[in-house]
């Protein structure tokens, strides 16, 4: 197929085709999400790339995603340095449940064991977060399997 052959889309059409209002494509380019359409004249022309980008926003957004990180996502897609399937598989892994995975009570010297040679700040992090809560001395770790991702 050339890309004469090509559907190309005016940004009403594009809208019309994919459900997205021209103004939310205008939005995703101007947040760098969307590439620029192919310029004939005065025209702004949009190709399958662009439908293909759209959607895969869409399934992003429905991830959680805000649209500074899927422009960080995509950014790395573009340079090869993700992949779009492992980043897919890691989320998963994220939202499903350890089934055997229940709250446990460490103490301090057991949480310093368990984030040794992790980033500074991620005890506290994890506190913010709720996932750990101090208590006295001792730490209720709400997932210990969430500790041991890497």
């Amino acid at each position: 197929m050339t890309q004469q052959d090509e559907a190309s889309y005016t940004i009403d059409e594009l809208a019309a085709h994919t459900g997205v209002p021209s103004r939310t494509i205008r939005f995703y380019q101007s947040k760098g999400a969307l590439p620029a359409p192919t310029r004939k004249g005065r025209k702004a022309y949009y190709g399958p790339e662009h439908v293909e980008r759209l959607e895969l926003i869409a399934r992003l957004q429905d991830r959680g995603l805000q649209i500074r990180a899927i422009r960080n996502l995509l950014e790395q897609l573009d340079c090869g340095q993700a992949s779009l399937e492992d980043w897919l598989g890691f989320e998963a892994q994220l939202r499903t449940p350890w089934s055997e995975d229940a709250p446990e009570l460490v103490t301090e010297e057991e949480m310093q064991l368990r984030l040794e040679g992790r980033p500074p700040g991620l005890l506290a992090a994890l506190c913010n977060a709720d996932l750990v809560e101090r208590e006295a001395n001792r730490y209720l770790v709400r997932s210990p399997a969430l500790l041991r991702l890497d």
